[in-house]
């Protein structure tokens, strides 16, 4: 269960609190460690950023070596109505300044990863 939560400018979700615990919400408090969520989210990710660097016209020479960990950390997630969203910061090996991107999941393909009692569903 959610208390009120920021809102950004889009609308989403942030730095929520998780009202059962009054602190702010874990990717523990989210996915089962069962099903290991990193490597699809990771993976999904990792697709869909090179699907938007390649839109946005950018050199595909970035550098996302470290997806995995970015993914695994609390602070680079943002909670909407529909989707789970991961947000990086793009670093272009041509010399071109980091560029910051944001993947949205929806929950709908996270649904088999999330516990049954997640605070954000």
């Amino acid at each position: 269960m959610l208390t009120q939560c920021p809102r950004d400018p889009k609308g989403r979700n942030a730095n929520c609190n998780n009202a059962t615990r009054s602190s702010p919400i874990s990717l523990a408090d989210i996915f089962s460690g069962g099903r290991d969520w990193k490597k699809f989210a990771a993976g999904y990710c990792n697709k869909d950023l090179r699907r938007q660097v390649a839109d946005d016209n950018m050199p595909t020479d970035f550098d996302i070596s470290d997806i995995g960990a970015a993914v695994a950390k609390d602070g680079n997630w943002l909670w909407s109505k529909d989707s789970a969203i991961a947000m990086f910061t793009i670093s272009m090996n041509s010399g071109m300044p980091d560029a910051p991107y944001e993947v949205q999941i929806p929950y709908t393909a996270l649904k088999p990863f999330v516990k049954p009692d997640a605070p954000v569903l």
